[in-house]
């Protein structure tokens, strides 16, 4: 509303301006003279005002004396809110900030547009006496609006924060032994064959000691060797190369045991079986004309242990013949070997063969040969005569020869020559540059059936 320009209106006014001047003195000497509707309610930790108030223009201070349980400095958790309820109030008209002190510290808040004024925090280390609002109103803004007293609602609280129990002191860690490394052992058959009674092996250890300095090894007296059960097998020997270790064992009697090696506490197994000493006798077998053999050549003993040969027999004397357990291969044929072995009724089927071929049993010579010095094609009559038992059916032959220079060449030849003959043959030799001198020839290989 704007001010009424009369004479009444002005004289009046010097009037007013007195009358407020001395509200503002009053205030001063006694402050905050009414705070009934505003209610202090005091917590147990704390204290928490809430109500309206009434604030004229000149009268711009809010005080209150804070009852609190406590004199002794804290942590305190602050919440404070400031409002205008007066409905002709506009946000305009309103102070643009409030200034609000506790124990001193001053904290502003700014309007931003409503008619709430609010503001939270903590407060450390302090001890709150009184609490004071500061409203800086616009005097501008207050004649133009014509207000003059504002109706304001305060809610604050204030708490001690409550302090965090004192940590129970952890009793001191005794600190723990660190533990030695382990070594790492580990034990392998070095034979994948099976063991029999009297056979000999070997088994690789190898160990890995964290502890022990690179520059050194393992000593033998450190490494404890045992069997679980040492009738069956025996340790022989231990050879020892760096990390790795061999260790011979010798097998007694079938069965199985456990080989256990330890070093430094650690400890590595290995199972061990040992087979019954067993025979292998083959269905059939060859023998060569006028060859002499002891049936036991073909009995295969894995293991020792007794092995009774008797009662020899042959169904074909003329073929093969028997003298006590010997055999003699009389002429090419087949024959049947009966006998006993461990009161075992065995037979073995013979097969009498001729005796391969030697190089030096086929004689070979050069009978002749022709050279045609037009074209330069050679030929060479060998002379061929097989003195062993068996028929040669192909040949390797080196023929050396001098032109301008003694040459070499090697040629397969088809003879198909049966046993104690003889046979010429005309060969192919090659294009030569001229007639060859020195001529030589030598089997350097055969084939026979």
């Amino acid at each position: 509303m704007k001010k009424e320009n009369n004479s009444l209106s002005g004289t009046f006014y010097p009037i007013r301006i007195l009358l407020l001047l001395l509200a503002a003195c009053l205030t001063l000497l006694f402050p905050n003279p009414v705070q009934a509707d505003i209610i202090q309610e005091q917590l147990t930790n704390g204290v928490h005002l809430k109500g309206t108030e009434v604030i004229s223009f000149l009268d711009d201070m809010y005080r209150e004396e804070l009852k609190m349980p406590s004199s002794d400095p804290a942590d305190y958790s602050l919440s404070i809110s400031v409002s205008f309820d007066n409905p002709q109030q506009a946000p305009a008209t309103l102070p643009k900030w409030i200034i609000y002190s506790v124990d001193g510290d001053s904290v502003t808040m700014y309007n931003k547009g409503s008619t709430t004024y609010s503001d939270k925090r903590t407060l450390y280390n302090v001890h709150p006496s009184e609490l004071k609002l500061s409203f800086p109103l616009d005097e501008e803004d207050e004649w133009d609006g014509n207000i003059d007293e504002y109706t304001f609602s305060l809610d604050f609280t204030l708490q001690e924060v409550p302090k965090p129990s004192p940590a129970v002191p952890k009793p001191p860690v005794k600190p723990q032994p660190v533990a030695p490394k382990l070594p790492k052992v580990s034990l392998e058959p070095n034979s994948i064959n099976p063991l029999y009674p009297g056979d000999n092996d070997t088994l690789s250890l190898s160990i890995s000691d964290p502890e022990l300095p690179y520059w050194e090894y393992v000593q033998p007296e450190q490494v404890s060797v045992r069997f679980s059960d040492p009738s069956i097998v025996s340790l022989t020997k231990k050879d020892f190369l760096g990390t790795s270790l061999q260790l011979h064992i010798r097998a007694k009697k079938a069965g199985t045991t456990q080989c256990i090696v330890t070093y430094r506490g650690v400890s590595s197994k290995q199972s061990i079986t040992v087979h019954k000493t067993s025979f292998y006798v083959p269905s059939s077998a060859s023998i060569t004309l006028k060859q002499k053999k002891h049936i036991s050549n073909y009995v295969f003993q894995m293991g020792i242990g007794k092995c009774s040969i008797k009662n020899v027999k042959s169904n074909k004397k003329s073929v093969i013949s028997v003298s006590g357990k010997k055999l003699t291969a009389r002429k090419p044929g087949k024959a049947t070997i009966t006998f006993t072995l461990n009161g075992k009724r065995k037979s073995i089927r013979f097969t009498v063969q001729r005796p391969a071929p030697k190089l030096n049993q086929l004689k070979v010579k050069i009978s002749g040969y022709t050279y045609n010095p037009n074209t330069g094609k050679t030929y060479y009559y060998l002379t061929f005569r097989n003195t062993s038992q068996r028929t040669i059916t192909k040949v390797k032959l080196r023929y050396t020869m001098t032109l301008n220079e003694t040459i070499t060449l090697t040629k397969n030849h088809k003879v198909n020559l049966k046993p104690g003959k003889t046979k010429r043959i005309k060969v192919y030799v090659g294009k030569l540059i001229t007639d060859p001198q020195n001529r030589k020839v030598k089997c350097l290989k055969l084939w026979y059936k």
